[in-house]
């Protein structure tokens, strides 16, 4: 599904979001949002005029704390499960919420230093756990205005309406 962000959303925006869920749900036997059967999905930028780089991806769209917890008891790889769901928050927070790449690095050496390692690979459950938390404790939010976006659209003349497109 191809969308475009405005200033306010399309009123049918979101039943066309639930209604490409439920299809995208039906056919894979996952459910969005089910801690028990998790159904993750992947959102990427697009645009009528892109860059190189300017292609930016959001990986596991869906994962919870829960969701996390669900996985690690179901694959039995309990780290996998708690690097998918700092991994979803780490590239939503840049990605999506304009977070600067200092901030992680700032929480991620403090985490590091609590938990006495010298890399995230490193880090044990907990370890994981507390940078997600860390993480989810900023509350710098600047929805969908980074900087990149805006110097694109000043330099094809697209005004706000036009840019960014989200492909589900």
């Amino acid at each position: 599904m191809n969308i475009y962000r405005q200033a306010h959303l399309p009123a049918t925006l979101v039943a066309e979001i639930k209604e490409s869920l439920k299809e995208l749900e039906k056919s894979l036997g996952k459910e969005f949002g089910n801690p028990k059967n998790p159904l993750l999905v992947s959102v990427r930028s697009g645009a009528k005029f892109s860059m190189p780089g300017m292609m930016e991806t959001v990986l596991n769209v869906g994962i919870t704390p829960e969701v996390a917890q669900s996985l690690a008891d179901q694959t039995g790889n309990p780290k996998f499960a708690w690097d998918s769901y700092r991994r979803f928050i780490d590239m939503f927070g840049r990605t999506v919420c304009d977070i600067p790449a200092t901030e992680f690095h700032r929480i991620e050496a403090r985490v590091l230093t609590t938990f006495n390692v010298k890399s995230i690979q490193e880090l044990n459950v907990e370890g994981l756990q507390a940078l997600a938390e860390g993480y989810i404790r900023e509350d710098r939010i600047n929805y969908w205005s980074t900087i990149s976006y805006r110097s694109l659209r000043a330099s094809h003349s697209l005004c706000r309406s036009s840019f960014p497109f989200v492909e589900i």
